[in-house]
């Protein structure tokens, strides 16, 4: 199963939780973007939990592949990490407290048109022993996109090269989306088939620059009389973006 978002939703890793406690620590927000003429943004964390919670946050860096992996890396061509500041960066909330976290962007003068990224990384943990237990602490880690634009940016996009494919008993369509521009994508796929009925969606799907194409691979849920399908990819506008793009494959 293909990385689809690297917080196009919030990627929640949750190591061993022994307690009986409910903790959680919900975002107001799953993408940071900051358009051209933008300088200010905020993000409200709650505790939705029974006990009480504390955080602490970073920003780091991540390239992806073409078949939508994301690692880890040190240095990135354009990062946004000297541009943003953010408070506050730790803290403590009981049950039920609202957090508002607040960023501001800097951009130097010399900056070159384009986008610049960086992910907003937030690790927080239960204080289990206020609720009364022993149990081993657990460590939740929130990993979200953090976009800067600045100037003209740009992008076109195409969807090539579909083909169906089995990914262990399920079928799938396995296209690639191209990129050409000086900014990343983020959208929604939906397929029908000859019938107009919706065969397979996939949401938050993100292609971030310096790639050029990305692989992508939907699930479908089709029967032996569809003959045709329909791939169509639209932008998630609230991220700055109105790209549509449609391609057809017959079965």
């Amino acid at each position: 199963m293909l990385l689809t978002r690297f917080c196009a939703v919030i990627c929640v890793l949750v190591t061993l939780y022994a307690g009986t406690a409910s903790a959680n620590l919900a975002m107001s927000k799953n993408r940071l973007v900051f358009d051209s003429n933008q300088r200010s943004d905020a993000l409200q964390l709650r505790n939705t939990g029974s006990v009480p919670m504390s955080f602490s946050t970073d920003l780091l860096l991540v390239e992806m592949n073409q078949f939508g992996a994301v690692k880890k890396v040190d240095t990135l061509a354009n990062s946004a990490i000297g541009m943003v500041r953010f408070s506050p960066k730790r803290g403590s909330l009981q049950p039920g407290e609202k957090q508002v976290i607040r960023f501001s962007i800097r951009r130097p003068r010399d900056l070159v048109d384009g986008e610049y990224r960086a992910v907003f990384s937030m690790k927080s943990s239960p204080d289990l022993r206020a609720a009364g237990s022993i149990s081993l602490k657990p460590t939740m880690s929130y990993n979200m996109p953090l976009i800067v634009r600045h100037g003209e940016v740009h992008a076109k996009t195409s969807l090539q090269r579909p083909r169906l494919v089995n990914v262990g008993d399920t079928p799938h369509v396995e296209f690639w989306q191209t990129l050409d521009g000086n900014r990343s994508l983020f959208g929604n796929f939906i397929i029908t088939d000859n019938t107009d009925k919706e065969v397979g969606v996939l949401n938050g799907v993100a292609v971030y620059t310096s790639l050029a194409e990305r692989r992508i691979r939907i699930p479908l849920n089709i029967n032996s009389a569809a003959s045709k399908i329909n791939i169509e990819y639209q932008e998630v506008a609230e991220f700055g973006g109105n790209l549509r793009s449609a391609i057809d494959l017959t079965l």
